[in-house]
């Protein structure tokens, strides 16, 4: 489990990369620096958490690679959310438009690298809990 988590660390983290670099050449006046910027960081320190917990076997860092990634995740929600209000210009509740944004993932009305970031983010996640749970 720790060598799948990983794998999907990477690969998730590669994909977010490459949508990144695709939204840096399209890039708007409505870029969100800092959330980018929030998201990546935490993205690259749960990777390094993790790296750390497989070569220490300490399941601290297993933990805390749990709690990075719940806050790139959440960053990441938030970047997907205000990303799917100005493609379509609507704006409701903060719950409603999130629920949109996946939809639009799930469905396929997303480019493929930012669909398959996102669902990538939910499988890192879960997989992360249960090694987490696992090695405890």
């Amino acid at each position: 489990m720790t060598y799948f988590v990983l794998a999907s660390l990477l690969l998730t983290v590669g994909v977010g990369v490459l949508t990144l670099v695709r939204w840096l050449s399209h890039r708007g006046a409505t870029f969100p620096t800092r959330l980018i910027v929030t998201h990546v960081g935490t993205a690259v320190l749960a990777l390094g958490c993790w790296i750390t917990f497989m070569l220490g076997d300490r399941v601290l860092w297993a933990w805390l690679t749990l709690g990075v990634l719940t806050l790139a995740n959440i960053v990441g929600d938030t970047i997907l959310t205000g990303r799917f209000r100005a493609i379509s210009g609507v704006t409701t509740s903060s719950l409603t438009d999130y629920g949109r944004a996946v939809v639009a993932v799930v469905t396929g009305k997303r480019p493929a690298a930012p669909t398959l970031h996102a669902l990538g983010a939910g499988v890192t996640y879960f997989a992360t809990l249960a090694a987490a749970v696992i090695a405890t």
